[in-house]
Formats: structure tokens, sequence, C-alpha cells
């Protein structure tokens, strides 16, 4: 079981993610896209693979664990959030969405062509989990 995200949004969070540390936006970019077709690739290969979609798992959390479940043939239970970890203010884990350079950061990626990232990671989503 693997979740899969749009690869311009991972590479955009990536950047900022990383973003004190002394980085070539452009090498990092090229670096990224290579790395999601390849990663998609391998996917791809594996025929038993249950895919989550990202925007499922953020959208619709409980939806989606239900639908696993449901696959799985396992009990739903609702459970509290582990209190060791870390939320933001939104009750959220960490995003770089909040990032101030994020926008900036996210054009930049979305300026340069994905087309071999996105159609394997389009390729992967028609095996995604459907969630209800």
């Amino acid at each position: 079981m693997t979740v899969v995200r749009n690869p311009m949004d991972v590479c955009a969070s990536s950047i900022i993610n990383n973003y004190n540390y002394r980085q070539d936006i452009n090498e990092t970019i090229k670096q990224e896209k290579q790395s999601y077709v390849k990663f998609y690739k391998e996917l791809l290969k594996q025929e038993d693979l249950i895919i989550i979609d990202f925007n499922d798992l953020v959208d619709r959390p409980e939806e989606t664990i239900k639908a696993i479940h449901k696959l799985l043939n396992l009990t739903f239970l609702m459970y509290d959030r582990d209190k060791s970890m870390t939320f933001n203010d939104n009750g959220h884990l960490h995003t770089s969405k909040t990032h101030p350079e994020y926008d900036k950061i996210k054009d930049m990626v979305y300026t340069v062509p994905h087309t071999k990232s996105l159609l394997k990671y389009n390729k992967v989503l028609n095996r995604k989990l459907e969630v209800w």
C-alpha cells in the first residue's frame, strides 16, 4: 500500500521543506521529476499494490481509512489522535503550504514541463482505491 501525490506538488513541498539549505531550485526540480518517473514506473510493475490518492487522504481521511478497512476486511475503530504528535493551530500536521515562499516556489515548479512524471502519475491513479 502506498500514497501517491501530484509530482509537481511533491516537488514544491520538497523545495520548501529543505528551504533553509542552499539549493539550486532548477536542479532540484529536474531531480524530482526524474525521481518520480522512476517511482511511478516501479509502482506500475506491482500489480497487487493498493494505491491511495494523497488528495483523498487529505480531503477525506475518515472515508479513505474506511475504504482501506473494507478492502482489507478490517474493523474500523475511531480513536483519539496520538497526544505525542505536534499539530499546527488548525489541527493538522506540518504542511509546506504555510511557508511564506511556497506560492513562489510552486509557481516556479508549475512553469517547468512535467509531462513524463504526470503521465506516470495519472496511470498510477487509474489503479487507486475508490473512496466513497
